[in-house]
């Protein structure tokens, strides 16, 4: 199990948040969603789909690593970014 987080900017726009999930290491689309770079077991570290407030996060890894890159660059691009753990 991993950590979850809503990501919340305003005002959201998946036309911008998409090129910022894309600058992740080793990300892989999914049915659901975003996976990013492996972990172990066959998890990966953290998996992100859209939201409509945002960004759904779990970081599977619990580092926050990528969780931080991706609230710096949602805050760079929008500003203001909300974490909300879940």
């Amino acid at each position: 199990m991993g950590i979850e987080y809503t990501l919340r900017v305003d005002p959201p726009d998946p036309a911008r948040i998409l090129p910022l999930i894309h600058r992740l290491p080793e990300i892989q689309e999914t049915e659901q969603g975003f996976n990013v770079g492996p972990f172990g077991g066959g998890w990966p570290s953290a998996s992100l789909a859209l939201d409509p407030q945002g960004v759904c996060f779990c970081d599977y890894a619990r580092t926050g690593t990528q969780l931080g890159l991706m609230v710096a660059w949602l805050a760079g691009e929008f500003g203001r970014v909300t974490v909300e753990e879940l």
